[in-house]
């Protein structure tokens, strides 16, 4: 019998078969001639899926072995806190590493905040969409951004007590609001919510008195409740502002060293939380405030460029709401009318200073009355406010005209520039008791007031030897320079330090006028030995106080040393020091003085 099916041992053995039964070749090699294996379809064949096997494992959100498989299910979350594992950070979540550094992409509706627990209800509440892991993208992510998300997303052990048994409150993925726990929980971004609640105290302590433009209850009421976006955005940015501003401190105050990479992703989840509401239409605080914090971040961080950028972009939200109007508070309620006043004067103030130290345009003029204050808890802020109000005040457009050099018709009587120095030389003790932090803007700011108008008299010719006046002569910078540093001597360097790179760029206006005074007259004339060698004494001190930022110092540290070791200094210090006056010399500066006396 033959059939045209080949027999199994041929074809295993790759030979051609005659087709019978049994076949000549399984009789010759006396084996079993039998047809059970079924033949295969012609045609493509179906593949075994190990290529889309490996790429699920490549790309698989929780891994067997991973210990957060259990924790972070909807079922997990609920559990006994106490029983739940501290997980290794080298497991959490984070973003691509594109832009965005420590979240993981999830499925927003309205608005979806970042955390752990809402990663887990994002990955069981739409298993299909793909997210990523720190093991497959942690190789690309930098080594200072990998440590700052270990530590945003770990805990903070100095502030951690121990794990309580309080269950979270778990909302669903088409909540659009964070879920918050509601007590301590070993998870992850409960740090974050620390953190948070730091930065709030922060603020309320030492930044509030000199910008009163949130209600402190209502702040601590946002870190412990489910936000909404706007909320969000705003407590993003407000964090960042006190980072930034406690630069220095960063690391005993909130337990971090590399302060600006955190306050970078703030301000980028600050920024990214926009785009789930509409903020330009929004027409509320926040919004301006959000604005005017994100400005006030890059100031400090040196990108003047962006300050301005969004300074202007709060200016612009204020002025579409109408805050600059009398009209826009007719009826409206007392609290609220206080902070919209408040917001407004701050804007105006920050625009003020901003555009005297970069040489910008202003868009605000005094237009509405300041603020009235209906809070018992905050008659001790509003004195120092007001007063900080009236100071630039002061400054009329034509005045900061004349000093940005934007129309040169503008004429500013000497009266006029005088009438400034006498409101500018109005002690802060005069006004009544201050917070110390009120205290030291105000003192920094008029002396910095009173060097701006002096060089405007000074480009405009009114200056003399011979004038009446202090404020008009060639050797007022001294009297200034001597008169801040008597000022800050009674207060603690904290009060100046929470103030950020604003205070320390002013100082050092004044540091660098008064080495131009003591360089002046080492040139011309030397026959005021005292009056210089406490002109050096105090150009130390102004040194020492820009040495209390970090910040600061490194932006202006080299430029002071540089100045501090010219060869004309040394001089001076040679002429001194021959008058029995010694001057404080380190070793470096004795040898560098020897050097150059060698070679006269």
């Amino acid at each position: 019998m033959r059939t045209r099916v080949t027999c199994d041992q041929c074809r295993q053995r790759r030979i051609r078969c005659n087709g019978a039964t049994p076949c000549s070749r399984c009789v010759t090699s006396m084996l079993i001639c039998k047809r059970e294996m079924g033949s295969k379809r012609p045609g493509p064949k179906a593949g075994k899926g190990s290529v889309i096997a490996k790429l699920r494992k490549a790309t698989d959100v929780f891994s067997s072995d991973s210990p957060l498989q259990e924790n972070l299910s909807p079922s997990g979350l609920r559990q006994d806190a106490n029983q739940i594992p501290w997980p290794s950070t080298s497991y959490l979540p984070i973003r691509r590493p594109d832009d965005e550094m420590l979240s993981l992409e999830g499925n927003h509706r309205s608005f979806a905040a970042r955390s752990v627990s809402d990663t887990a209800n994002s990955a069981f509440c739409n298993p299909s969409r793909p997210t990523r892991f720190t093991g497959v993208i942690e190789s690309q992510v930098g080594r200072d951004q990998v440590e700052i998300r270990n530590w945003i997303l770990g805990t903070i052990s100095h502030q951690r007590n121990e794990p309580s048994t309080a269950s979270w409150d778990t909302r669903s993925c088409e909540d659009g609001r964070r879920a918050h726990p509601q007590t301590q929980s070993p998870f992850p971004d409960v740090s974050l919510l620390l953190l948070i609640t730091r930065c709030i105290e922060i603020y309320i302590e030492h930044l509030f008195p000199t910008m009163p433009v949130l209600e402190p209850s209502q702040l601590r009421q946002l870190a412990q409740r489910p936000r909404e976006a706007k909320e969000d955005s705003l407590i993003y940015a407000l964090c960042a502002f006190s980072i930034t501003n406690m630069c220095g401190k960063s690391a005993s105050t909130f337990g971090i060293e590399k302060w600006e990479l955190v306050a970078q992703y703030l301000i980028r989840e600050s920024i990214a939380t926009r785009q789930y509401y509409n903020h330009i239409e929004d027409c509320s605080l926040f919004s301006i405030l959000t604005s005017f914090f994100i400005s006030s971040v890059h100031f400090q961080m040196n990108q003047s460029h962006l300050s301005w950028f969004y300074l202007r972009e709060a200016i612009t939200l204020a002025q579409g709401v109408g805050i600059d109007k009398e009209s826009f508070y007719h009826g409206m309620d007392p609290l609220a009318d206080l902070y919209y006043r408040r917001t407004f004067y701050i804007l105006l103030v920050s625009e003020r200073s901003f555009a005297i130290m970069r040489h910008k345009p202003i868009l605000l003029s005094q237009t509405i009355s300041p603020p009235e204050v209906i809070i018992k808890e905050q008659h001790e802020v509003d004195p120092g406010f007001r007063q900080l109000i009236r100071t630039f005040s002061q400054l009329s457009e034509g005045f900061i005209a004349l000093w940005n050099e934007s129309d040169t018709g503008i004429c500013i009587p000497s009266t006029e520039l005088e009438h400034l120095q006498n409101h500018f030389e109005l002690s802060p003790d005069d006004i009544g008791p201050l917070f110390d932090t009120q205290k030291a803007d105000l003192i920094v700011t008029q002396h910095w007031l009173r060097l701006v108008a002096w060089k405007t008299a000074l480009r405009h010719g009114r200056l003399s030897s011979n004038s009446r006046s202090r404020s008009t002569t060639f050797s007022y910078p001294e009297q200034v320079a001597h008169s801040l540093l008597s000022a800050l001597s009674a207060l603690p360097s904290l009060s100046i330090e929470v103030h950020g790179m604003g205070i320390f760029e002013k100082v050092f206006e004044l540091g660098s006028s008064l080495i131009d005074i003591i360089s002046c007259f080492a040139k011309v004339r030397l026959d005021r030995p005292p009056s210089v060698r406490s002109n050096v004494e105090g150009f130390h001190a102004i040194v020492r106080i820009i040495s209390i930022s970090p910040n600061a110092w490194q932006k202006y540290g080299s430029y002071l040393e540089s100045r501090a070791s010219e060869p004309i200094l040394y001089y001076v210090g040679a002429y001194t020091l021959s008058m029995h006056l010694p001057l404080p010399m380190d070793d470096y500066e004795v040898r560098t003085y020897n050097e150059y006396s060698e070679t006269e």
